[in-house]
């Protein structure tokens, strides 16, 4: 059974704030693959999801900063790996006619 999402931190702006500054960062690191607005409200599900992290980390918005960083990174990594290795049709044309 599955615990539903608690979304009553949406009324504390620095929890908020802290999710928009850690979905900005990873969008500002993969910016190819990344979308500022996209992350925010992954990072705003992941918080609805994991209210205890709100709770324990409340007092040092600097740790949830993280903890949130860290998770939308793990999200992002597996694309960026495969966008590394995924060559454009007109990079493969121009190795191939060379």
């Amino acid at each position: 059974m599955t615990t539903p999402a608690d979304w009553t931190f949406l009324d504390h702006d620095d929890v908020t704030r802290a999710a928009y500054r850690a979905a900005r960062r990873v969008a500002n690191q993969y910016p190819a693959i990344a979308d500022t607005d996209d992350l925010y409200h992954d990072a705003l599900i992941l918080l609805a999801n994991n209210p205890d992290q709100i709770h324990t980390h409340h007092d040092d918005m600097r740790v949830l900063h993280h903890w949130l960083w860290c998770r939308l990174v793990d999200t992002i990594r597996p694309q960026a790996r495969q966008a590394n290795l995924t060559i454009s049709y007109e990079r493969a044309i121009l190795e191939n006619a060379a």
